[in-house]
């Protein structure tokens, strides 16, 4: 039997945080056990919730359903779909184009039976799944208005600071990095190009590799002023850069 093996981690994953690479691992002795060939491997982090914008899994969806597999592997059946709703349509459309889905962990037989004690797993799931998310936001809730602490992550934007490392309360302008924000946002403003930007603050040692790399992502688009001028009420982009600057361009 020609299989795919797909692996799967979300940012939100707390009952589970068995890495890529252990899953992998499970799978491929799985496959190896049962004689099974390996036709490709799917790596993926995105939520179990959401299977429609999982782009690793759609395309190992279209290409079993054009007949390049009939099996998919994965470790435990969330991996494939935490929603018991989607887990119904999906292994329907499975059993249609006789393409079976096998799970190294959690094990059913292929009965009625079988199917409703899969199915009231697939609803724990589910409900965990809820638990998690609501766990989660109200540990959120709880670090900004009691704690009084900044979420964005663990590091501050290019241009900021926290005003206390242990507690991270609030962001305050960090004045050289901020200096170098306001310098990209005239060169833009001035209609400079990507590459322009970046050559001058290498030649000008301006520190920081990351900052070169997030100035390329950032400014991918073709921003237009009026645009531009918006993305500068963010203090977090631009340093409290005032807007009429950019206004007057």
């Amino acid at each position: 039997m020609r299989v795919f093996i797909y692996l799967r981690v979300s940012t939100d994953d707390q009952e589970d945080n068995t890495s890529l690479e252990q899953q992998e691992k499970d799978c491929q002795e799985y496959c190896e056990h049962h004689g099974f060939m390996v036709a490709g491997v799917f790596r993926e982090v995105f939520t179990g919730s959401v299977w429609r914008e999982r782009k690793q899994f759609m395309e190992m969806r279209e290409r079993y359903l054009r007949g390049e597999a009939t099996g998919v592997v994965v470790r435990t059946y969330s991996r494939f779909t935490r929603i018991i709703a989607d887990y119904f349509v999906l292994t329907q459309e499975m059993r249609e184009h006789n393409i079976k889905l096998l799970c190294v962990k959690e094990q059913y037989d292929d009965t009625p039976l079988g199917r409703m004690l899969q199915a009231i797993q697939m609803g724990f799931t589910e409900q965990e799944l809820e638990t998690t998310r609501q766990r989660t936001i109200d540990g959120k809730k709880s670090r900004v208005l009691i704690k009084k602490q900044y979420l964005a992550g663990k590091k501050p934007p290019y241009g900021l600071r926290f005003d206390d490392e242990k507690t991270k309360g609030k962001l305050v302008i960090h004045e050289e990095e901020a200096k170098a924000v306001r310098e990209i946002l005239h060169m833009r403003a001035q209609r400079h190009t990507i590459y322009a930007i970046t050559k001058h603050l290498a030649d000008n040692n301006t520190p920081s590799t990351t900052l070169l790399v997030s100035i390329r992502s950032a400014l991918q688009a073709n921003w237009q002023k009026s645009i531009f001028s918006g993305q500068c009420k963010s203090h977090a982009l631009v340093g409290c850069l005032e807007q009429n600057l950019l206004m007057r361009n």
